[in-house]
Parts: structure tokens; sequence; C-alpha cells
């Protein structure tokens, strides 16, 4: 079996004391104090989703997801 590299969406957010790392291609997130320990943690993360779910790896090439401003209303 041969490895390969995917190139994946990972979205950052801040959430008091955590910098939360999202990826958009597949269900997982992680978490950190930094985002650069956010991003380690979420690669790990990947890493360990594809090797228990081989026959999800998604094909290649991607479809890149898009981010969208969505304006709601909420009551005040």
């Amino acid at each position: 079996m041969h490895d390969r590299e995917l190139d994946l969406t990972v979205v950052l957010s801040y959430e008091d004391p955590w910098w939360v790392a999202r990826c958009l291609d597949v269900e997982v997130t992680s978490h950190g104090r930094t985002k650069t320990e956010a991003l380690a943690m979420v690669r790990e993360a990947l890493e360990l989703f594809f090797e228990d779910n081989a026959n999800t790896v998604p094909p290649a090439p991607l479809i890149e997801p898009r981010i969208e401003r969505l304006r709601v209303r909420v009551p005040t």
C-alpha cells in the first residue's frame, strides 16, 4: 500500500483558552493552546482518522470547500 498526500482545508478559531482546528473536508476537529499546536493536533487526528478509515479517503482532486458569510436574524 502506498501513501499519498492530500491538501485539506482547516479553519482555526479561538475558543478561550483553546485554538480549535476544524477540517472542512472531513469531520475531524482538534485543539491546542496555540495555532501551531492546534494545527499539529488536527494533522495527527486526520492521519489517525485515515489510518482507521482507509476506505473513506476522499478521491483526488477534492472539491474545495467554500466559506461564505451569512447574515441571519436573531431575537433581541
